[in-house]
C-alpha cells in the first residue's frame, strides 16, 4: 500500500474503480489484500500516482543526482527502477548493457544516498527492456 495513505481511502478507489467492496485477507482479519493490477487501479480512480509512477519519478530524481552526465544519458535509457523499498533499490538493466552499469555503481548508490537521504542496498538485474 503507497506510504500515508489511509486503508479506507484506497478502499474508496477500490469501489470506484469495481463497483464493489475490496475482500479482506483473511491473514489480517481488518486489512484488505491488494493485487498490483487492483492496486493501480484504486490509485488511477483516485486520481493518483500509481506506483510505476512514483518509482519512475524518484527514478528521475536519482539520476539528476548523477555527476555524469554520459552515465545519467545511458541510465535513462537503458534502466529502469522497478522495486524500492526502505532498505533495498531493484533497478532493471538492459542486459547488454549490464557490465558497464555494474562499473558504474558506487555512483548510483551515491545518487541514491543523495536522492533519498539514506544508503540502500542496491540490486542490478539484466533484463530485456
Amino acid at each position: 500500500m503507497p506510504a500515508g495513505l489511509p486503508p479506507a481511502t484506497l478502499a474508496r478507489g477500490y469501489r470506484l474503480a469495481y463497483g464493489r467492496p475490496p475482500a479482506r485477507d483473511p491473514e489480517r482479519r481488518a486489512c484488505c489484500a491488494y493485487s498490483a493490477a487492483e492496486l493501480a487501479a484504486a490509485l488511477e480512480a483516485l486520481r493518483l500516482p500509481g506506483p510505476e509512477q512514483q518509482l519512475g519519478g524518484i527514478w528521475a530524481a536519482v539520476l539528476q543526482r548523477l555527476p555524469l552526465p554520459s552515465t545519467r544519458m545511458l541510465l535513462s535509457q537503458q534502466a529502469r527502477l522497478r522495486l524500492l523499498t526502505a532498505a533495498e533499490a531493484l533497478v532493471d538493466v538492459e542486459r547488454q548493457w549490464l557490465p558497464m552499469v555494474s562499473a558504474r555503481l558506487d555512483l548510483l548508490k551515491d545518487a541514491f544516498q543523495a536522492q533519498l537521504g539514506r544508503p540502500v542496498v542496491l540490486h542490478l538485474r539484466g533484463v530485456q527492456l
